[in-house]
C-alpha cells in the first residue's frame, strides 16, 4: 500500500519554519554588517569566510522560498 502525503501538514510546517527562517536570517545580516564595519583590521580570510557564509546561507534562503512557492503557488494552480 502506497503512502499518502498530505501536503497542507508538510507544507505548513515547512512555511513556519521558512518564516522563523527569514528572522535568522535578519539578525545573521545583522550581525555580518556589524562584523564588517566594526572590525576592518582582521584578516582577509576571516572576512572571506564570513562573506562565503552568508552567501551560502543567502543562496539556501532563495532555494528554500522558491521551494515554497513551487510547491504552494505553481503546484496548486497548475
Amino acid at each position: 500500500m502506497a503512502a499518502v502525503l498530505d501536503l497542507n501538514d508538510t507544507l505548513g510546517a515547512a512555511f513556519i519554519d521558512y518564516s522563523i527562517f527569514c528572522i535568522v536570517f535578519g539578525i545573521f545580516t545583522t550581525q555580518g554588517i556589524n562584523f564588517f564595519h566594526r572590525y576592518r583590521t582582521d584578516p582577509v580570510n576571516l572576512k572571506i569566510l564570513v562573506a562565503v557564509v552568508w552567501i551560502t546561507e543567502f543562496v539556501h534562503q532563495t532555494l528554500v522560498a522558491h521551494a515554497l512557492y513551487h510547491y504552494t503557488v505553481s503546484y496548486v494552480s497548475g
